[in-house]
């Protein structure tokens, strides 16, 4: 983790979390379709 956060979307911890959920969630979606 470089800390590279430039919207600052990651500054509410909660928030981090449920993006990081997200973020597996639709990378596991695009293999499928690919």
């Amino acid at each position: 983790d470089f800390g590279f956060d430039p919207l600052r979307l990651g500054e509410v911890p909660e928030n981090l979390e449920r993006f990081k959920e997200s973020e597996l969630i639709h990378c596991r979606w695009a293999m499928l379709a690919v």
